[in-house]
């Protein structure tokens, strides 16, 4: 089977419960993981929804708190073969489109 776009929301839906799986096991509340990294409430709680729409650094410094830092594979659902010689050219290649010309 071939890594399909489709699976995104998959991985970030499964990076946010893992996440808050973590933080549930460290004992802290949403508040406490916000107040710890610096990061607002809502940063931490549309992590945990699955919304990944923040930056690398907020992300590191959530994995920092709850330990993951060294271990982010923790995060990560099995996926199949994402090996770039199972793919076609079409699954890997970026398409630019031309503006029309006027």
């Amino acid at each position: 089977m071939n890594f399909d776009i489709a699976y995104i929301p998959y991985i970030l839906k499964e990076i946010g419960v893992r996440c808050k799986e973590h933080r549930i096991n460290n004992q802290l509340t949403q508040k406490d993981l916000a107040s710890n990294t610096g990061l607002s409430l809502s940063t931490i709680s549309k992590l945990e929804q699955g919304d990944l729409n923040i930056s690398f650094v907020k992300f590191l410094l959530i994995l920092r708190v709850l330990g993951l830092a060294n271990n982010m594979d923790m995060l990560l659902p099995k996926l199949p073969d994402l090996s770039i010689f199972t793919m076609s050219k079409e699954d890997y290649t970026i398409k630019r489109f031309k503006k029309d010309a006027k």
